[in-house]
């Protein structure tokens, strides 16, 4: 982007923007449901104030560096005025404007900084907190402290200024904002706007329709981050969690080896789903049904030659009917692999830690729990591009639930088990998670080592 700064705001936006600008404010917080414009809004008030103010600095927190590099600098890059705005230093993970401003990246990585050392020689003028419902309220405190302490050699100085965004959460961030503002009782210097997806004019209505699939399979998560509903809390036995794949949307995709996932219908109401991977990228799911097993075959080795894909990146599940099409697709010479679902897990042998020294080792119940538990630390992690909008997929991958055992084994409900809970069977979910499968020894993950200090995701297990 360059020429003068975008101020066009839709309605909600700028009703955030003038309370920002009032001076009446010194923490103002936008949240509530997805895709609601809150990001940009912060974003753009943040470069207006570096150019309003000759010489100020500005930092942008999210939790880690992994998530500002995902989700917050491509947002960044959409709106940087270049003429003003100078390109991404990686040394300094900061933007220097041409008067002098600066916009630092801040990862909050509280994990391994639990003292927040870090934040004691910080000085800035002001804040925005990315998703403040994934930081800790020992952050905010700091960005109050440190807000304010970079003086101006020349002009006004700005105003110690927290801008902050977040979907519904119950920890600090509704204890302070949001309760007070249900009782009427939040006042100067704290604001709070609520978001809905709604609010958004430029969200197409074929993702609203989507979003609407939501109520029947995850009521919980349609009610939290569709309509904004701060009552609601994540299922802590949800394997994956709405707000991940999400994220998953905002990765950048790399291109690289290609492979397929295949779940082969077992029932007359089931679909054969062909879950088509490029690189990090979930790029294509198809769906047939009434299919023969040959005829799955001859679709499974058309697209392998379409790809082209490699045999050896084309895994079948070959419980019920799943077997025939692997029998098929070998006869005609493409040694596809096949994955056993209901098996022993792969064991794979190397510990993770996350260098904290205090550990606990988790197995798996069988194949099928140790596959959707890997694609789902692929997910929470950012590691995968979601590059489709398919709502039905989407219902699949948060539909699962999981348990741990005494013996710290974790188990992924079964399909027949989510088939009697939601009326249906996960196929495409199981196809994804096949195109994500590794069923060989190199990642050698078979024990978990997670640090119970340091580890972010469920809190039944971390």
């Amino acid at each position: 982007m360059d020429g003068p700064l975008d101020l066009r705001l839709f309605e909600k936006q700028d009703e955030y923007a003038q309370a920002v600008l009032s001076g009446r404010f010194n923490y103002l917080l936008y949240g509530g449901a997805i895709r609601g414009g809150k990001s940009i809004v912060v974003l753009v008030l943040l470069i207006l104030f570096a150019r309003l103010f000759k010489g100020s600095r500005w930092a942008i927190v999210r939790r880690d560096l992994p998530t500002l590099r995902r989700n917050t600098i491509p947002t960044i890059e959409r709106i940087r005025p270049s003429s003003f705005m100078g390109s991404l230093n990686k040394s300094t993970w900061s933007y220097r404007c041409t008067n002098g401003s600066e916009v630092l990246l801040f990862p909050e990585t509280l994990t391994h900084d639990p003292d927040l050392d870090r934040w004691k020689g910080l000085e800035v003028n002001g804040f925005v907190l990315e998703e403040a419902n994934e930081l800790g309220e020992a952050s905010f405190n700091k960005a109050i402290e440190r807000a304010g302490t970079w003086i101006l050699t020349e002009g006004e100085q700005p105003p110690p200024l927290i801008m902050l965004t977040c979907n519904p959460a119950k920890n600090w961030i509704k204890r302070i904002f949001y309760d007070p503002w249900k009782t009427r009782a939040l006042a100067p210097p704290f604001f709070y706007l609520p978001a809905r997806v709604t609010d958004n004019p430029h969200i197409p209505q074929s993702y609203l329709l989507s979003l609407e699939q939501m109520k029947q399979t995850d009521p919980r998560a349609y009610k939290r981050f569709v309509l904004g509903d701060w009552d609601q809390a994540d299922d802590p036995t949800q394997l994956i969690r709405f707000e991940w794949i999400e994220q998953a949307r905002s990765v950048e995709p790399v291109h690289g080896k290609k492979g397929l996932g295949v779940d082969v219908a077992r029932y007359g109401d089931d679909d054969t789903v062909i879950a088509h991977r490029d690189g990090n990228a979930l790029t294509r799911v198809e769906y047939h049904h009434g299919l023969s097993t040959d005829r799955v075959a001859d679709l499974v080795m058309a697209r392998m030659n379409d790809g082209p894909v490699d045999a050896d990146r084309v895994n079948v599940d070959v419980v019920g009917l799943g077997a025939g099409v692997v029998d098929s697709c070998r006869r005609a010479g493409f040694n596809v692999q096949e994955v056993q679902s209901g098996g022993k897990a792969i064991q794979r042998g190397i510990d993770q830690t996350d260098g904290a020294g205090d550990s606990s080792v988790y197995r798996f119940h069988n194949l099928r729990s140790q596959l959707w538990w890997e694609y789902r630390e692929a997910v929470r992690l950012g590691q995968t591009c979601f590059d489709v909008e398919d709502h039905r997929l989407v219902e699949d991958l948060t539909a699962p639930r999981y348990s741990v055992s005494g013996e710290k084994v974790i188990k992924v409900e079964s399909k027949d088990e989510i088939r009697k809970r939601i009326g249906r069977s996960t196929d495409a979910g199981d196809a994804v998670v096949y195109a994500w499968a590794d069923l060989g020894n190199t990642l050698d993950l078979f024990s978990w080592s997670v640090s119970t200090a340091g580890a972010q995701a469920s809190p039944a297990i971390f």
